[in-house]
């Protein structure tokens, strides 16, 4: 299935670009009700970036999220299956060592 945005999920999605990109801010936040395709709009931006030639985002979500919604949303819409993700959770140490064993840049 590929994902259509609604006209507010594609504002919320150049409202990202526009933060991460054009204004070179080091990061932006999504604040918007549940339900409304946070996940989903994230995903979207982050294809957009690739294009800027990001090819790794820290993405900071609650743990419930990352652990069965990241994936769900993922496996859901077409255009996002081939993106991977690393889940970096627990105490400092095993942060720490998740991050040095994927190689992921913050």
């Amino acid at each position: 299935m590929k994902f259509t945005p609604r006209q507010y999920q594609t504002d919320a999605t150049g409202f990202l670009i526009d933060r991460l990109i054009i204004r070179d801010e080091a990061g932006a936040g999504l604040f918007l009700d549940p339900g409304f395709g946070k996940t989903a709009i994230t995903l979207s931006a982050l294809l957009t970036l690739r294009e800027f030639g990001c090819t790794q985002t820290l993405v900071i979500a609650p743990k419930q999220v990352i652990y069965s919604t990241w994936p769900a949303e993922i496996a859901k819409w077409s255009q996002f299956q081939h993106l991977t993700t690393s889940i970096i959770h627990g105490n400092p140490r095993k942060r720490l060592t998740r991050l040095t064993n994927e190689r992921i840049c913050i």
